[in-house]
């Protein structure tokens, strides 16, 4: 049996072992996959929400609205309304004037000149640039750069291309793009740099960091044909960043973002959201993945523990546990440290683990119950299905067995009952030498079994100070009373031992009082026939016949009646 039990636990810590390996591997497969990368974004987007704080008040954005387009003209502007709006808001000292718009390609006419002199004019002008295709290739690309007269006079140049993630919503922004050609900052990272200046040379971004959203409309703004028309007070202006960008329908780009404001944002409003996180340090940086990677495989290895060595009710609060810290601490971490930490996919490996290793045990509780009933088959026998309860094969199952050790109870009460009914004290051991068992009369010896500390047969007899004989087989008590041991050993299931301990106190008495007459008789018979023996020896020659035979029948007749 001893090797069936082991052979059954190898089996199941194998299988523990695999559904592990097995678990893991699938996590960490799914870890790119984009529908855990969706589940991930969702909870990314929820937690981003509560580290927005209002927008910085030094950015405010002009609007090329619908209000513009009906009021001044039609879209596209000539170059020259440009170089009035730019005019317009130098005039108001502005400590920059970020342009949102594209001037890529020369246009008719004297409005380039005018634009390229308003820029130079104003000195603190950042204008945009975007990326083409490279001529000749497939996949390069290569940076398409303001006409050289307007770049000339702007305060710097960054870029405005947008990536968003797979299911379209524009999370990551590009700080920075590498190419061959060189680097390339983003159009909000130049701003951030010449509105704040870092003391070292160059300050260096981290890689696609996420930028939490606004809401539509959360940042200060004014309707570019406000500044045209000169309806704006200059302290609006005054020291701000200023954005320009196009926010009229069906103008410009616009962009889905995060759920948490559920809207389509203008690109314009995109920059100024960068903008923003960098100026208040906002910016949420995903940990590397290895680092995702290893703490996915240490909660599924502390789960695995968790299932093997817990009970199925603390191992489900186990999971859940997990679940719930893998939520707060990712959440934690945006909020507090601005990292991100995916953990859908170490989510997933929970959700698989923890059914497929109840399903497992389930499986081997059902081969013990039917084990078990096996064992009992002549009470299975005389069990009628109609008695066996339940919807299920499980069920039936625990109720056969249910039945089974309802029946071993009562034959256990019923051998109970026996060893008490008992005269002899009786004492039953395990394989160990460990006190099981014990009737009434031995509770008069030893004690109460629940209550005596000494479990050990020696402990015991040395705990009441009883005296052992030298071979074992008798016992003494303090008040006199001898027992004799009886020994059954006995080997169904764990190896055992019950001792019967007879009274034998009567008997050794009876011994030891026959023991004493006879040496009483010995000592008077001596005498009498050490004088018969003088008689006929030496001791007699000094009487005459008749006395010396006289004294010898005295003697003899002492003799037989002691006899």
């Amino acid at each position: 049996m001893a090797g069936a039990v082991k052979s059954t636990n190898w089996r199941l810590l194998g299988e523990w072992a695999l559904l592990f390996i097995v678990t893991t591997l699938i996590a960490v497969a799914s870890f790119q996959q984009s529908f855990i990368q969706r589940i991930d974004a969702s909870l990314l987007d929820f937690a981003a929400q509560a580290t927005l704080a209002p927008p910085d008040e030094s950015i405010v954005i002009v609007e090329i609205d619908d209000r513009t387009l009906d009021e001044i003209e039609t879209w596209p502007w000539d170059r020259a309304r440009h170089a009035d709006l730019v005019t317009a808001l130098s005039a108001m000292n502005p400590e920059l004037i970020v342009m949102d718009i594209l001037f890529l390609e020369p246009s008719e006419g004297e409005g380039d000149a005018q634009l390229a002199d308003a820029i130079a004019q104003a000195g603190n002008v950042v204008l945009p640039h975007t990326f083409v295709q490279q001529p000749g290739q497939i996949n390069g690309v290569i940076p398409a750069y303001p006409l050289d007269e307007f770049a000339a006079g702007a305060s710097g140049i960054g870029h405005v291309a947008v990536g968003p993630d797979p299911d379209g919503v524009v999370r990551q922004i590009q700080l920075a793009i590498e190419l061959e050609s060189g680097d390339f900052p983003h159009l909000a990272a130049v701003t951030k740099n010449l509105a704040a200046p870092v003391s070292s040379a160059a300050e260096t971004w981290p890689d696609n960091p996420v930028v939490p959203m606004q809401k539509a409309g959360s940042f200060r703004s004014i309707s570019a044909s406000e500044v045209l028309s000169q309806q704006v007070l200059p302290e609006f202006i005054t020291g701000k960043i200023v954005l320009v960008g196009a926010t009229a329908q069906g103008l410009g780009d616009r962009y889905a973002v995060a759920s948490g404001t559920g809207q389509i944002i203008p690109g314009v409003e995109v920059q100024a959201n960068t903008l923003d996180a960098l100026l208040q340090d906002r910016l949420i940086t995903a940990v590397p993945d290895r680092i995702a990677i290893l703490i996915l495989v240490l909660v599924l290895a502390l789960l695995s523990i968790a299932l093997w060595k817990l009970s199925p009710r603390w191992s489900l609060w186990t999971s859940v546990g997990l679940i719930a810290a893998l939520l707060l601490g990712s959440m934690g971490m945006i909020i507090v440290a601005g990292k991100w930490l995916p953990v859908s996919a170490a989510i997933l490996g929970i959700v698989i683990i923890y059914p497929l290793w109840g399903w497992r045990r389930l499986a081997a509780v059902s081969r013990f119950l039917q084990s078990e009933a096996e064992k009992f088959r002549s009470y299975a026998e005389r069990k009628s299905t109609e008695d066996e309860e339940g919807f299920d094969t499980i069920a039936r199952q625990v109720s056969l067995v249910k039945g089974l050790l309802g029946e071993t109870r009562e034959t256990l009460s019923f051998l109970r009952k026996v060893i008490s009914a008992s005269p002899d004290p009786m004492l039953v051991f395990d394989g160990a030498g460990q006190l099981v068992m014990q009737n009434s009369q031995a509770d008069q010896l030893f004690g109460d079994a629940d209550t005596n500390s000494p479990k050990n047969f020696d402990q015991m007899l040395a705990a009441k100070d009883v005296a052992k004989s030298a071979s074992g087989k008798e016992i003494t008590m303090p008040g006199g009373r001898v027992f004799l041991v009886a020994e059954a050993e006995f080997d169904v299931g764990d190896e055992g031992e019950v001792l019967t301990l007879r009274d034998i106190t009567r008997i050794r008495r009876a011994e030891e009082e026959r023991q004493q007459t006879l040496e009483f008789l010995s000592h008077d018979m001596r005498s009498p026939q050490a004088a018969i023996i003088g008689l006929t020896r030496k001791l007699g020659d000094s009487l005459e016949e008749k006395e010396r035979l006289t004294r010898i029948e005295d003697q003899a007749r002492r003799t037989l009646k002691l006899t």
